[in-house]
Protein backbone atom coordinates (compact mmCIF):
# COMPACT_ATOMS: atom_id res chain seq x y z
CA UNK A 1 0.00 0.00 0.00
CA UNK A 2 2.55 2.82 0.59
CA UNK A 3 4.68 1.63 -2.51
CA UNK A 4 1.64 2.30 -4.23
CA UNK A 5 0.59 5.51 -2.48
CA UNK A 6 4.18 6.84 -3.12
CA UNK A 7 4.00 6.14 -6.90
CA UNK A 8 0.43 8.19 -6.98
CA UNK A 9 2.21 10.97 -5.40
CA UNK A 10 5.48 10.40 -7.97
CA UNK A 11 2.49 11.14 -10.85
CA UNK A 12 1.27 14.18 -8.64
CA UNK A 13 5.00 15.76 -9.13
CA UNK A 14 5.51 14.99 -12.41
CA UNK A 15 1.92 16.35 -13.47
CA UNK A 16 2.88 19.51 -11.83
CA UNK A 17 6.49 19.14 -13.14
CA UNK A 18 5.05 18.89 -17.16
CA UNK A 19 2.56 21.30 -16.44
CA UNK A 20 4.95 24.00 -15.03
CA UNK A 21 7.67 23.36 -18.05
CA UNK A 22 4.83 23.96 -20.89
CA UNK A 23 3.76 27.03 -18.64
CA UNK A 24 7.59 28.15 -19.07
CA UNK A 25 8.09 27.21 -22.45
CA UNK A 26 5.00 28.37 -23.84
CA UNK A 27 4.88 32.05 -22.00
CA UNK A 28 1.50 30.79 -20.41
CA UNK A 29 -0.47 30.49 -23.72
CA UNK A 30 -0.96 27.12 -23.79
CA UNK A 31 -1.32 26.94 -19.59
CA UNK A 32 -2.70 30.14 -18.59
CA UNK A 33 -3.27 30.83 -15.23
CA UNK A 34 -7.15 32.31 -16.64
CA UNK A 35 -8.26 29.14 -18.29
CA UNK A 36 -10.29 31.53 -20.60
CA UNK A 37 -7.88 32.86 -22.12
CA UNK A 38 -5.26 30.71 -23.07
CA UNK A 39 -5.14 27.64 -25.92
CA UNK A 40 -5.17 24.83 -23.02
CA UNK A 41 -6.56 22.62 -26.18
CA UNK A 42 -3.20 22.25 -27.40
CA UNK A 43 -1.99 21.02 -23.57
CA UNK A 44 -4.13 18.45 -23.99
CA UNK A 45 -2.80 17.62 -27.41
CA UNK A 46 0.60 17.29 -26.04
CA UNK A 47 -0.87 14.89 -23.36
CA UNK A 48 -3.07 12.78 -25.83
CA UNK A 49 0.54 12.66 -27.45
CA UNK A 50 2.48 11.41 -24.79
CA UNK A 51 -0.14 8.98 -23.90
CA UNK A 52 -0.08 7.84 -27.60
CA UNK A 53 3.83 7.06 -27.04
CA UNK A 54 3.31 5.33 -24.00
CA UNK A 55 0.78 2.56 -25.97
CA UNK A 56 3.27 2.51 -29.15
CA UNK A 57 5.94 1.48 -26.06
CA UNK A 58 3.89 -0.98 -24.43
CA UNK A 59 2.48 -2.54 -27.52
CA UNK A 60 5.79 -2.85 -28.73
CA UNK A 61 7.55 -4.48 -25.89
CA UNK A 62 4.04 -6.73 -25.24
CA UNK A 63 4.64 -7.92 -29.24
CA UNK A 64 8.12 -8.47 -28.10
CA UNK A 65 7.77 -10.63 -24.48
CA UNK A 66 8.51 -14.33 -24.58
CA UNK A 67 6.99 -16.61 -21.57
CA UNK A 68 10.29 -18.09 -19.69
CA UNK A 69 11.08 -21.43 -20.47
CA UNK A 70 9.62 -24.32 -18.48
CA UNK A 71 12.99 -25.57 -17.41
CA UNK A 72 14.18 -22.67 -16.16
CA UNK A 73 11.02 -22.66 -13.29
CA UNK A 74 11.74 -23.01 -9.62
CA UNK A 75 11.50 -26.64 -8.46
CA UNK A 76 8.25 -26.98 -5.96
CA UNK A 77 9.45 -27.98 -2.52
CA UNK A 78 6.95 -30.01 -0.29
CA UNK A 79 6.45 -28.92 3.04
CA UNK A 80 9.33 -30.69 4.40
CA UNK A 81 11.38 -28.40 2.64
CA UNK A 82 12.62 -31.64 0.23
CA UNK A 83 12.24 -31.48 -3.57
CA UNK A 84 9.21 -32.79 -5.09
CA UNK A 85 10.42 -35.21 -8.42
CA UNK A 86 8.83 -35.25 -11.45
CA UNK A 87 6.85 -31.95 -10.90
CA UNK A 88 7.49 -29.93 -13.95
CA UNK A 89 4.03 -30.92 -15.06
CA UNK A 90 1.39 -28.29 -14.39
CA UNK A 91 -0.64 -30.66 -12.77
CA UNK A 92 1.91 -30.83 -9.51
CA UNK A 93 -0.77 -31.04 -6.36
CA UNK A 94 -1.87 -27.91 -4.55
CA UNK A 95 -0.24 -28.97 -1.43
CA UNK A 96 3.44 -27.82 -2.67
CA UNK A 97 4.41 -24.49 -2.11
CA UNK A 98 7.54 -22.92 -4.18
CA UNK A 99 10.57 -21.72 -2.33
CA UNK A 100 9.71 -18.26 -2.97
CA UNK A 101 5.91 -18.89 -1.35
CA UNK A 102 6.56 -15.89 2.10
CA UNK A 103 6.88 -13.36 -0.43
CA UNK A 104 4.12 -13.96 -2.54
CA UNK A 105 1.78 -11.78 -0.19
CA UNK A 106 4.21 -9.01 -0.66
CA UNK A 107 3.86 -9.33 -4.29
CA UNK A 108 0.18 -9.46 -4.79
CA UNK A 109 -0.29 -5.86 -2.43
CA UNK A 110 2.77 -4.20 -4.33
CA UNK A 111 0.30 -2.87 -6.60
CA UNK A 112 -3.24 -1.06 -5.18
CA UNK A 113 -6.62 -0.83 -6.62
CA UNK A 114 -7.72 2.01 -7.16
CA UNK A 115 -11.27 1.23 -6.24
CA UNK A 116 -9.57 1.05 -2.67
CA UNK A 117 -9.65 5.09 -2.51
CA UNK A 118 -12.67 7.03 -1.96
CA UNK A 119 -15.12 7.60 0.51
Amino acid sequence: MGLCLAMIGLGYYVAGLLASIVKRASDSKWYPDDLNKGALEYYMFLLAGLMLINVAVFLLLAVRYRYADRAHQRTPVNNEGSEVEGSQSSGAPSSLFYSDDAHRPLMSNMFCDIRNFGP
